[in-house]
């Protein structure tokens, strides 16, 4: 029977998303229900859709500029508001904030108010970085940091854009349920190591050819630290204990991701450019 997650599992946006059992079977001592699964909910998300165009609403966005966020599949976190608002940080619109610390506050401020449409409270926020945006205003990027280890980019993270008006004009929102992770790998760091050496890795050059690299040499393989690692599919999104490993050399790498628990390759990204 499908489990509702609870603002306790970290991710209060998903309140009512469905979460299934995660697979059956397998080793013995593979925690039960692992990974965390979260499928999709038409209902949750026509909610959340619903109660952005409330937000708008009281923030006294005018009537045509309500238009719900797109958002993310599964968690139904905002990942763009373009076309919508933009959101007041202070009471009269245009308003002067004294300093740049002051919009950090407001912008808190509106997190910890509205933790459940963000996937995340304000206190499992870290603040990583302040950068200028131009015109636009100032960019502020917030790392999810209430997990056991830290979540492998680009999920786990909020980016705003504030104009200089104090006005939040453009929001990407990556948060995850965490949930309930292993506290130790099941599958050591020289055996994650083991898993990726060998494998072949296909890349396109600068003329559109398929090549194909196969990691023959130890020496580049290195796991170098374990991850919370979010998998998105059409069916599902799991979230994962995993190695973080990179592989090859000469400038040509690969970031792999191997589940620490199942010893399954779950994710791996290119590292350069062709």
């Amino acid at each position: 029977m499908p489990l509702l997650l609870t603002a306790a599992t970290v991710l209060a946006a998903c309140s009512s998303s469905v979460r299934v059992p995660g697979p059956t079977g397998g080793a013995s001592d593979v925690p039960p229900n692992y990974p965390t699964t979260v499928v999709e909910s038409a209902a949750h998300r026509d909610a959340a859709r619903a109660q952005w165009t409330q937000l708008f609403e009281s923030y006294g966005v005018p009537p045509e500029r309500r238009k719900p966020p797109e958002l993310a599949p599964f968690t139904h976190t905002p990942t763009s508001i373009l076309g919508g608002g933009p959101i007041p940080l202070v009471a009269a619109a245009g308003a002067a904030v004294e300093n740049e610390e002051g919009t950090r506050l407001l912008v808190r401020e509106f997190i910890a108010k509205h933790a459940d449409l963000l996937g995340v409270a304000a206190g499992s926020l870290s603040l990583e970085n302040v950068a200028n945006a131009g015109q636009l205003g100032t960019r502020y990027t917030f790392v999810q940091a209430g997990a056991p280890f830290p979540i492998a980019a680009p999920a786990g993270r909020i980016d705003f854009v504030v104009s200089p008006k104090a006005e939040i004009i453009q929001i990407n929102d990556t948060a995850i349920p965490v949930g309930e992770l292993p506290a130790t790998p099941r599958i050591a760091r020289e055996a994650a190591e083991k898993l990726v050496l060998g494998k072949t890795f296909t890349y396109g050059d600068i003329a559109g050819r398929e090549r194909s690299v196969t990691i023959s040499d130890a020496a580049g393989v290195k796991a170098s630290r374990l991850v919370v690692y979010a998998r998105e599919t059409e069916a599902a999104l799991t979230i994962h204990l995993a190695w973080e490993v990179e592989a090859g050399s000469g400038g040509m790498t690969w970031t792999v991701y191997v589940d620490a628990v199942t010893g399954e390759v779950v994710g791996t990204r290119q590292n350069f450019q062709t």
